[in-house]
């Protein structure tokens, strides 16, 4: 006698498998269709709603350091506003306004510039801090004015009727006062150029060096400073090189420029650490000096009260070039 065998359900054919594949295929495809409708959707309610595109003048409340001169934050604002709304997509818009903004002469870097959905600019950028400043003629009658310089030798935006302060110093002049070829070559010069010649480029990295150098209160005491470094390049024994023109006639006699590093020339170190301890000499009868020669390792000064010198001050004197 036969067993019956065991029931067991039978399997779906191959036909009922391609079915179910269909059906979800079809149901995966709907749902791309639809969530694609609702980006469309979404994204024509926000270009109604005015979302979708972007205002450059949203940047326009970038605090700036309380060193910077004014008239940049309003140029800097000017070309915000000036510059229109776009599409928060339009990569040419954007690239033309980080053009824009590397062009100011203040700045020193944009190092970010992005455009975020909905509707959001996001930027991160740096000043350039003045270290100098340049005279400039005007109408042929001397420097009557003088543009801060930044530290790679950028003219910055604004005029000035005499040297402005920066924090906790005068911002040095880039001599000399009396060279009418420099002076009108300065007053040729726009917002963004560049200084070029040997003069102004070596007196520049003095007061880089001079920045770097002295302590706030020696700044201070400093006060206003001409470098003339006209003849720079031409020190010798004989040739003083470059001169610091101090206030009350006083004059430091420099050699070269920081950066020259000649073979024979003293450490630039050395020679800051000379006219420190010469600006604790101000107001000291018996020490107070008009010439002060740091070239050599052990300074030569020319004193300002010649009878208490001879009467045993311990200084030597040098001629006052």
């Amino acid at each position: 006698m036969k067993r019956a065998r065991p029931f067991a359900p039978a399997r779906p054919g191959r036909f009922v498998r391609a079915a179910w594949r269909g059906v979800l295929l079809a149901t995966v495809v709907i749902v791309l269709v639809g969530i694609r409708h609702a980006a469309e959707r979404l994204e024509r309610r926000a270009t109604a709603d005015g979302l979708g595109r972007v205002d450059p003048s949203v940047l326009a409340t970038l605090e700036f350091p309380a060193w910077a001169d004014r008239r940049w934050t309003y140029e800097y604002e000017d070309l915000l506003t000036a510059f229109g709304e776009f599409e928060i997509d339009d990569v040419h818009a954007l690239a033309a306004l980080r053009e824009s903004l590397e062009a100011l002469s203040f700045v020193r870097e944009v190092h970010r510039l992005e455009a975020v959905w909905p509707d959001e600019l996001v930027l991160d950028l740096s000043l350039w801090r003045p270290v100098a400043c340049v005279p400039v003629a005007h109408a042929g009658e001397g420097p009557t004015f003088f543009r801060a310089v930044s530290a790679d030798g950028t003219l910055l935006t604004g005029f000035f009727e005499r040297p402005p302060r920066v924090d906790d110093g005068w911002l040095p002049v880039l001599g000399p006062l009396d060279d009418r070829e420099l002076l009108t070559l300065c007053s040729l010069g726009r917002a963004g150029d560049y200084l070029a010649t040997p003069e102004h480029l070596d007196a520049l990295d003095v007061a880089l060096s001079l920045e770097t150098s002295l302590a706030p209160a020696a700044r201070e005491r400093l006060g206003r400073i001409v470098i003339d470094a006209s003849r720079a390049r031409y020190a010798s024994p004989e040739e003083p090189g470059i001169r610091l023109d101090l206030e009350d006639r006083r004059r430091v006699l420099f050699g070269r420029a920081p950066s020259a590093a000649l073979p024979g020339e003293r450490p630039v170190a050395a020679k800051w650490r000379s006219i420190a301890d010469g600006l604790e000499r101000f107001g000291d009868p018996r020490k107070d000096w008009d010439v002060l020669d740091v070239r050599w390792d052990v300074p030569d000064v020319w004193l300002r009260n010649e009878a208490l010198a001879d009467a045993g001050s311990g200084s030597s004197h040098a001629r006052p070039y």
